[in-house]
């Protein structure tokens, strides 16, 4: 069946049963994408393709784009129905420039479309050449496909296979103009169509931008399920995007005119948003600036004419200045400091580069500031150190040879350094420690004097803190020779009255030296006095009675 012969007086009940038909299989996914082909006639010097954007120097073109849809994440998915609405409405204006328009704007109604409304479908090959402005067949502009319309020579022209749902003979479709957007609707009459693997072509749209048009344009679809949707050859939902009523794979066009300052020298007058189309010579178009005037000497930074370094003298010595070249006959004057602005002053006047930097912490040090002009204000001028209240900026040495930053000499107890630091690389060594550790190793206490008091029999280490040394008594094998035992302890541990202490030794290096010794206990120490005090008696008593006796004889 011909195209002329088929009606879309269903397309609407078909595209509200897809709104309201819940998704069949959840990998499956589709999308829709504005491709940018390039500009009508032939692309103007500096026109860039890249994806789905196209940069072009200004206004007074017409810009194609192809309309690419996709399907796929499940095994024998076949397109039946695809739909996509074309979004002039916010699309068409970029906030700066003049809006875009479609090529002609159709009249209200469907139908194919044509080259001269802006939009169709092109379904044959005759047609795809045509948008290129080429006969059929020619050379095409640099850049674009061969115009191969008629490859026989026999006058018919062949189908484009990158038609989206081609054969035309299978295929329903149709261009609706809504006012003001496009709808581009395409039916399978064979069952569905199996995707190729590329993005297939389902129309053309052919966008006017006006010579006043300047910014960025993106072109986008209408992002609801009755404007833009594709569905199976079952009339199942093929989404558009990884979540029910997702348009994340629907990608819109963009189109860029960058815009800059004109300037015009002859009355030294600057135009912001310009584009390269809308300033014309004798006029210089500087991409990417405003018209802004920093200098505050009433002439806008983009347009500050130069014809060499010489007259780019901003009258700061701590500037390099030059005259940048442009393809113009006017250059730009650029100025570029010379020294560190962040460690460093410079004055503007002498262009004498100085540190700010003077190594006292008690200061804070700036530049003083000297402007030339209200931009000359960064590092300019001689180095200011400007005290600083209470701050701990003054080296304190100790009597142990510590530096310690205190904010005042009377919270110095020792040497004091006036606005110094101790961390300063100008901060002398402390004057010789006069206290130490003192450390006595019989009984392993520490104190802290002076050498003079620790004196020769304890060990002494200048400029130490007890809490930095080890001080710890010796060792040695204490025998208690009234239990027989033996252990290595600290001679001020081997106390008892019997106890005999070894220093440096080991109970082990001592030989037998803790055998138990006769004693007596408190009980035998009684019946030995008893004993020794009967024998005296007896004794004296015996000795008295024998005296008489040897008288009388």
């Amino acid at each position: 069946m011909s195209r002329s012969n088929r009606t879309l007086l269903g397309f609407s009940a078909l595209v509200l049963l897809l709104a309201t038909t819940p998704n069949a299989v959840a990998q499956r996914a589709g999308g829709f994408s504005l491709v940018p082909i390039g500009v009508v006639g032939g692309n103007p010097s500096g026109t860039v393709i890249a994806g789905n954007e196209i940069t072009i120097p200004g206004g007074g073109v017409d810009v194609m784009f192809e309309i690419r849809g996709h399907w796929g994440g499940e095994p024998g998915l076949l397109l039946g129905t695809a739909g996509c609405t074309i979004d002039a409405t916010t699309g068409f204006s970029s906030g700066v420039g003049a809006p875009l328009a479609w090529k002609n704007q159709g009249i209200a109604g469907t139908g194919s479309g044509t080259q001269t409304e802006g939009a169709f479908v092109p379904d044959e090959y005759c047609e795809v050449s045509m948008r290129y402005g080429c006969p059929s067949p020619g050379t095409p502009p640099s850049g674009q496909p061969v115009c191969d319309g008629d490859p026989l020579g026999d006058g018919d022209c062949v189908v484009n296979p990158r038609y989206i749902l081609a054969p035309e003979e299978d295929t329903l479709y149709a261009v609706a103009y809504l006012i003001p957007n496009y709808e581009f609707i395409v039916v399978s009459q064979m069952g569905g169509v199996p995707f190729t693997g590329t993005n297939e072509v389902m129309g053309i749209a052919i966008i006017r931008v006006p010579i006043a048009a300047a910014g960025i344009y993106a072109i986008d679809f209408v992002r609801d399920p009755l404007n833009t949707y594709m569905a199976d050859q079952d009339v199942f939902d093929i989404p558009l995007g990884p979540a029910t009523g997702s348009f994340a794979n629907v990608t819109p066009g963009v189109i860029r005119i960058p815009t800059g300052a004109c300037c015009d020298f002859s009355n030294n007058s600057c135009t912001e948003n310009a584009t390269a189309a809308t300033c014309v010579p004798p006029q210089s178009f500087r991409a990417g600036y405003d018209c802004s005037d920093s200098h505050g000497d009433g002439f806008a930074d983009a347009c500050e004419c130069c014809l060499n370094s010489a007259s780019c003298d901003d009258g700061d010595a701590c500037t390099i200045d030059r005259c940048t070249t442009t393809p113009t006959f006017c250059g730009v004057c650029t100025s570029t400091v010379n020294f560190d602005t962040t460690a460093e002053c410079c004055d503007p006047y002498t262009g004498q580069v100085a540190s700010a930097d003077d190594g006292n912490l008690c200061t804070e040090d700036t530049c003083s500031i000297t402007p030339l002009g209200s931009h000359r204000d960064d590092g300019r001028g001689t180095p200011v150190h400007t005290p600083i209240p209470d701050a701990l900026c003054n080296a304190c040495c100790d009597a142990f040879g510590d530096c310690a930053n205190v904010a005042a000499e009377q919270d110095c107890d020792g040497t004091f350094f006036a606005e110094i630091a101790c961390e300063s690389p100008s901060m002398p060594a402390c004057p010789t420690p006069t206290l130490g550790a003192c450390c006595d190793e019989m009984s392993g206490v520490c104190t802290e004097t002076s050498a003079a008091a620790c004196g020769s029999t304890r060990t002494f280490t200048l400029g130490a803190h007890c809490s930095e040394i080890t001080c710890e008594p010796p060792t040695g094998a204490c025998c208690n020779a009234t239990e027989g035992t033996c252990t290595e302890t600290a001679g001020a541990d081997c106390d008892c009255p019997f106890c005999t202490w070894h220093l440096g030794q080991s109970c082990d290096d001592v030989p037998d030296p803790c055998a138990a010794a006769f004693i007596p206990a408190a009980s035998e120490w009684g019946l030995a006095v008893l004993a020794l005090v009967l024998l005296i008696t007896a004794k004296v008593y015996f000795g008295r009675t024998e005296r008489p006796a040897r008288a009388l004889s």
